[in-house]
């Protein structure tokens, strides 16, 4: 067994301690790391108390270090009898980082490519010096689109990285407007659809109008069925107040989809919380706690808005204190478990 990690830093930055190797470089300040699991979580544990964003990968093993060692019988000879063939498409490999006959590919590549480090933003800077300028992430969600985002910008060129869906959001619609972008960038879509096509026989019955699904109960859809008080304000849903300390507790959830007004404040593509917002938030739960002015606000770090995923946003205002209350702003994916 092992772990992995993605840390937003640049590979050459990170402490590799014992048992920790580099498993991919994605892009300038994105590096993937393997290792045994209790190297793995010290690592994270280490940035964390340093304010870098490290995250463990929901895996259990160690790929693309020496842990795959192993299993170098036991890859290649499940993939001895694969057969080669030679590719219409360029096939660049991150390997080697340069174009690669694909009729070479044997059990021997597979297992060199799971062992060792991906090397995908070189791969993508040695495409860029050949005029590659339009990449396409075909995935289930884009996970690899931020780091090369990253690598382009960091060589100032015109290139573009497109994805095709994201979770939770991936319907024909998403594909057809994401790939549609490759018609401003000057690449021709191909939609048609393939000819091996299927039909089913229709029932020969009448369709039942009735469900036997059983009725949700809507109740509990407002803050005051759940013991809450609900709030005024756009972007909060509602209030709690802690009898024992005169304590408040703000929450809300915020999107791109709900408030679609945040579009309009971005930087770099990347939605960004206006700083008077903060402001309208802090002013807002001092009123409806009876200290309604700002004495100080410091704003520690930018709250970014997903493209598609809500962001759940905590307030917290303590209890008063000589006329004055110290107000804290928290927020997390909404998907997070607490």
């Amino acid at each position: 067994t092992g772990a992995m990690a993605h840390i937003p830093l640049p590979h050459h930055q990170i402490n590799l301690e014992a048992d920790v190797h580099v498993a991919a470089i994605n892009g300038p300040a994105s590096t993937t790391v393997s290792g045994t699991p209790q190297a793995i979580r010290a690592l994270i544990d280490h940035y964390k108390t340093q304010g870098v964003d490290a995250r463990l990968i929901p895996v259990d093993y160690a790929s693309h270090s020496p842990h795959i060692d192993p299993l170098h019988a036991h890859i290649t000879e499940q993939l001895t009898d694969i057969t080669h063939h030679h590719a219409n498409i360029p096939f660049h490999s991150t390997v080697t980082t340069n174009q690669t006959d694909t009729t070479t590919l044997t059990a021997d590549y597979w297992h060199t490519n799971l062992r060792h480090t991906v090397q995908l933003q070189p791969t993508i800077e040695k495409l860029l010096t050949t005029g590659h300028t339009t990449y396409i992430e075909i995935s289930p969600h884009p996970t690899l689109t931020p780091a090369i985002q990253q690598t382009l910008e960091q060589n100032e060129t015109l290139a573009h990285i497109i994805p095709t869906i994201t979770k939770k959001h991936g319907t024909l619609t998403e594909f057809l407007n994401n790939t549609a972008q490759l018609h401003t960038h000057h690449h021709t879509a191909n939609y048609t659809p393939p000819k091996r096509t299927t039909t089913i026989s229709l029932p020969t019955y009448p369709f039942q109008r009735k469900t036997y699904w059983i009725t949700a109960n809507n109740a509990n859809n407002k803050p005051e069925d759940l013991g809450q008080q609900a709030t005024d304000h756009p972007l909060l849903a509602a209030c709690i107040q802690t009898p024992s300390t005169d304590g408040y507790l703000f929450t809300g959830r915020i999107s791109t989809r709900t408030h679609p007004w945040l579009n309009d404040h971005a930087v770099n593509n990347t939605v960004l919380l206006p700083g008077t917002a903060f402001v309208d938030l802090a002013i807002h739960a001092g009123t409806r706690a009876g200290t309604p002015y700002i004495e100080e606000l410091t704003l520690e770090s930018p709250l970014t808005i997903p493209e598609h995923d809500p962001i759940d946003i905590q307030i917290t205002l303590e209890p008063p204190d000589q006329g004055r209350r110290t107000i804290t702003i928290h927020s997390r994916p909404a998907d997070t478990e607490p």
